[in-house]
């Protein structure tokens, strides 16, 4: 994909990305909403939508796309590619995935057996009370989801 970046303009480069979301099955508005977030730069986009794009038969990708959708500039931008990369590597080489959750704003990667995983870059994010209060509304919020049978961080 950093080949892809370097040889390629940014006006191909969304080209390349807005085939690959629609072929994910995104919906045209919500595409252009990700593509038009000048949060992202090239690099950033094309990556994060590469690693959505490895994660074969995971569903919910447009829950992620609309959670990255509204970045509001680089470093959030640069937090969701991460996120990404991490649910794709963890999809190839711990277990396979089958969706992607968006729970209460939270990202979270769930396995056939139930158990959902947060994998996020959490040196981008600090332990407070605020932090504490929402992990323990979305738990409690989790709990409540039927297919759920672990959680893991």
């Amino acid at each position: 994909m950093r080949e892809l970046v370097r040889d390629r303009s940014p006006g191909e480069l969304r080209k390349i990305n807005g085939t690959k979301l629609k072929d994910m099955g995104l919906e045209e508005a919500l595409i252009d909403a990700f593509l038009d977030n000048y949060s992202y730069n090239p690099y950033e986009e094309t990556l994060l939508v590469g690693e959505l794009e490895s994660m074969k038969g995971v569903q919910g990708f447009e829950e992620f796309i609309a959670a990255a959708s509204l970045a509001t500039d680089d470093s959030i931008a640069r937090f969701y590619r991460l996120s990404a990369q991490m649910m794709a590597a963890y999809h190839r080489n711990v277990a396979p995935a089958i969706r992607i959750r968006n729970i209460d704003g939270n990202l979270r990667l769930q396995r056939k057996n139930g158990v959902f995983l947060i994998l996020q870059p959490l040196d981008f994010a600090f332990w407070t009370k605020d932090v504490e209060r929402y992990m323990n509304i979305a738990d409690s919020r989790l709990e409540k989801t039927k297919e759920v049978s672990r959680k893991e961080m």
